[in-house]
This record gives structure tokens, sequence and C-alpha cells, in this order.
């Protein structure tokens, strides 16, 4: 049976790599897109996954188009994270998160490529207004990085209204985590500062909610969109943990009892000397995925306590962007 070929942008980001494990036993051909400092950094990933087809592709680069032929789906899910890493950067984030997305459909277009998974974030709801967000919310987003997201969403969607046989499904992630998650966010951040022992700050009253989400589960459904695409063509759609809603102040106690040992932490009230500020803080975000769940009949699997235990027990965590 003629394997299906698969292009997957970002593949050796936190979920990008949770989705190849996910994919690579199944009957696809699988692209994995990247940059250069991916490429070096999991260098000894690469050696072991030989028959998948690993290559050093900016987004933005002409090498795209070549790149891309005969695909049957794209997985999108490069872009430019990180709080201080976008806002001080916006011209670039823009760039990469916008352009990067246009570069992609003209990649479909002249490739003629009729499936599109992008991986959008829940960054784009903003503050939400209600209990849970759900798809119907207002996006509210506060930052260029929302702002970014929501201009894809819409790309993507105009594209769409051009191409009657090209389908998509745009997914935003909520809160995704786990091993080999670069140390800027918080889990990953507070992990890194335990096996340091270096004291955590918790901006604000450390009483901001996320529901969690591991990278595994987050891989699992774009697995499943891609596996049952009819279902999810043409949809917007929440990717999340509805149930793993904690505070970062709980957080913090999670990881003490994993790690059996007090852990030096400090409130920031007025979120000084950090790369956040309470204009742009979220201190609501939980997500409702009841429609995802209804269409792919699965809930996450990893609950919080496991899935810090996984990522405190790598040998190592990156505190740095790759170059």
């Amino acid at each position: 049976m003629l394997k299906k070929k698969i292009a997957i942008t970002g593949s050796l980001g936190l979920i990008g790599k949770e989705l190849i494990e996910t994919l690579k036993n199944d009957n696809y051909e699988i692209i994995a897109l990247d940059l250069k400092g991916q490429i070096r950094r999991y260098k000894k990933y690469i050696n072991s996954n030989k028959n998948i087809k690993f290559i050093t592709c900016d987004i933005n680069s002409s090498k795209l188009l070549n790149i891309t032929k005969n695909c049957h789906v794209i997985i999108h899910l490069a872009a430019m994270l990180g709080v201080k890493n976008t806002e001080t950067n916006k011209s670039k984030c823009w760039k990469i998160n916008s352009i990067g997305t246009q570069n992609i459909l003209k990649a479909c277009k002249k490739n003629k490529i009729n499936r599109l998974i992008f991986s959008s974030s829940s960054e784009v709801y903003g503050e939400q207004i209600h209990k849970k967000i759900n798809e119907n919310h207002p996006l509210l987003g506060k930052n260029v990085y929302a702002k970014s997201k929501i201009y894809s969403e819409n790309l993507i969607k105009s594209y769409k209204n051009k191409n009657k046989k090209f389908k998509y499904c745009n997914l935003r992630l909520f809160n995704t985590y786990g091993a080999g998650q670069v140390a800027k966010f918080f889990i990953s951040k507070s992990c890194y500062n335990s096996k340091k022992n270096k004291k955590i700050i918790l901006n604000g009253d450390g009483n901001q909610l996320r529901g969690y989400c591991y990278a595994s589960d987050t891989a699992h459904y774009i697995y499943l969109c891609l596996k049952n695409f009819k279902k999810i063509q043409n949809l917007t759609l929440n990717v999340g943990n509805s149930k793993e809603v904690y505070s970062l102040k709980s957080i913090v106690k999670i990881i003490e009892r994993i790690n059996k040992k007090k852990i030096k932490y400090v409130f920031n009230p007025k979120f000084k000397n950090t790369d956040r500020n309470s204009s742009r803080e979220i201190f609501n975000r939980i997500c409702d995925t009841k429609k995802i769940i209804s269409l792919l009949k699965f809930k996450p699997k990893v609950k919080i306590y496991n899935g810090i235990s996984k990522v405190l027990s790598q040998n190592n965590i990156f505190s740095n962007w790759p170059n």
C-alpha cells in the first residue's frame, strides 16, 4: 500500500516530537521540517529515527515549495513562541507566524495540497469572560503572538473560500507542557529552577489558573484529527485538558511533593524585572473541550502529577531557545 506523504513543520518542538512518535509506526511517509538549531540539538533523536526524513527548512524559505511536493497534508506546528521572545522581536514574530503561514498556503496552492492542520493558540482569546472558553468566545488577544495567530487563522479561512477543494482545521492549543519543553514556560521553568536549587518567582499573586495538557495528549488529538479528517474539516477546535486546572501556586506545591523537598519561591506582585507584565498577563485560561471530545471520542490521559514527574525525570531541561 502506497504511503501518504505528510509534512510537519516545527517537527522537533515539544508537540512535534510527540506527534512523530505517534505517527511513525503508521502508514505515512513523514517529512519533518525544522530550523538548523533544532536539527543540531536533536541529532541523536534524528539518528534513532532513520525512517523519517528530517530536513532543515525555515518556513519562509523558498525551499518549502520543493520539499512539500506530493504531500497529502501539511501539519503546521512551526511558530515563534515565548513572552519575551515575541514581545521584544515583534516584527520577527509576525514574519515567522503570519508570513510563514502565508508561505505554507503558497506551498499548498503550488503543490495542490488540499489538507492543512494548523496549530493556533488559546492566546487568541485573551482574558476569558466566561467560566470556560469555548470556540465561540470573542477573540481578545492582547499581544503580537495572539494577533499573528488570529491573522493566520483568517488567512487559512480566506484561502479556503477561494479554493473549494481545500480543507483545514484550526486547533487552538491550551497550555501544553512536557519533557523537552524549553525552560521559558512556567512548568518547565519551575522544574528547571527546582533542579538547580534556584528560587521560583510567582508573578502577581500566583493564583492565575490554567488547564494544563501534557504534550502526548495534545499530539494524540492532532493524530486523531489527521485520521478522522472528514469529521473535523473546516472547523476551529480547542485542544487542551479542561480537567487538570491548577493555579501557579498549586504547580509549585506539586513539584515540592514530587521532589520531597521544600522549594524557595517568592511573589512578584508588580511583575518587576520579568518578561511578563500585568497588562499582558492572562489570569484565567480554562478551556471548554466538549466539541473536540464529542467529535474524536478522546479525553486526555496524563494527570498533572505524572506529567510533571516526567519533566523532572529528564536528564536535562533546556534553558535557552534553539538558534
